[in-house]
């Protein structure tokens, strides 16, 4: 298992910085948890893909095109420094606030990819604990940012077509 880095996938333009000097093409607004509702393990999640084998990055373009036509990915794929994630959240402080797992995705046992960015039930909270200067948005891109700035490389559309011409 390599699970030195996952994938986020793009659901809509938004996802992505517009601006050109952006460290990272996904923003931090890609990461915001569902809020929704809380898992069974009382957190709110965002759906990742870990790059477990060189097979993530296909099956993750594939499977969101069979199961969800092509809505989670349709924006682009971005792939993520694990280790470079972790290290931003420690430097910020934030790992009690956030973690990682690689649970199996209730909905698709066939995802064995599947894995979360488990936001804690009361995070708002602990960011403003945290962060009291700063207004309700700027915590929540704060600490998203850290995810955000880890970004290895982007594909976009025309890549994953070109990638993967037969899964469109």
């Amino acid at each position: 298992m390599l699970r030195d880095s996952f994938f986020r996938g793009c659901r809509a333009d938004e996802h992505k910085n517009k601006s050109s000097d952006a460290s990272s093409v996904i923003s931090a607004s890609a990461f915001y948890p569902d809020e929704r509702q809380l898992s069974p393990k009382n957190t709110f999640d965002t759906s990742i893909c870990w790059k477990d084998d060189d097979n993530a990055l296909s099956f993750f373009y594939s499977n969101d095109r069979k199961k969800f036509q092509g809505n989670n990915t349709k924006s682009g794929i971005s792939e993520l420094d694990f280790s470079m994630v972790q290290r931003n959240l420690e430097d910020q402080d934030l790992l009690g606030i956030v973690s990682f797992n690689h649970d199996e995705d209730p909905t698709d046992k066939e995802n064995t990819y599947h894995g979360n960015i488990s936001f804690h039930k009361d995070y708002m909270i602990l960011l403003e604990q945290k962060f009291p200067d700063m207004g309700k948005k700027a915590r929540k891109r704060q600490i998203c940012e850290q995810i955000a700035l880890a970004e290895k490389s982007f594909y976009t559309p025309h890549d994953l077509q070109c990638l993967f011409p037969d899964k469109h």
